[in-house]
């Protein structure tokens, strides 16, 4: 039985199954997305990968497809759905999963907590050590000494790196 359901959908994953679940549905011939990002953990140098949607996936399901086989597919759990009503992504969501997950594994989310020593990147403090004061999102306080005087400012994450 095929679907009349055609575009992306949400699809759950059993846990730890991520790998499998991708691997079987390519084998099938289903495209499918499991986007990732990196991660610096704080206070550490080594960079990890992670889902960026831990335990879902997407599939981009086709009229000659069917969704009694993705949901029978080993490492999926289910096409994510709201009764008989299976919500399909726009392009546009997918593509900006697919943007994002570009950017963040080449220049990584760093993950860092107050009380960090982190060096300035770029601009006229660059290279100068500081200590993170405080933390949201994806811009932070920071700590520094100049000239015998101890400032603060406050910049985005990506302008600074783990000492």
């Amino acid at each position: 039985m095929f679907s009349s359901i055609e575009g992306w959908l949400t699809i759950k994953i059993k846990p730890r199954q991520e790998k499998k679940a991708k691997e079987n549905l390519e084998k099938q011939g289903i495209i499918c997305l499991f986007p990732n990002i990196s991660i610096q953990e704080a206070g550490k140098k080594i960079i990890s990968t992670k889902l960026m949607f831990p335990g879902y996936g997407f599939v981009n399901l086709e009229s000659n497809q069917s969704l009694i086989s993705i949901n029978s597919t080993f490492g999926v759990s289910e096409v994510i759905h709201f009764g008989s009503y299976y919500p399909v992504l726009q392009s546009n969501v997918i593509n900006s999963f697919k943007k994002i997950e570009s950017l963040y594994l080449k220049d990584p989310i760093i993950s860092i907590v107050a009380g960090e020593e982190v060096i300035f990147k770029k601009g006229p403090l660059k290279d100068l050590k500081g200590i993170v004061s405080w933390v949201d999102r994806n811009r932070i306080k920071v700590l520094y000494t100049l000239l015998n005087q101890s400032h603060q400012t406050e910049i985005d994450i990506s302008e600074v790196k783990l000492n």
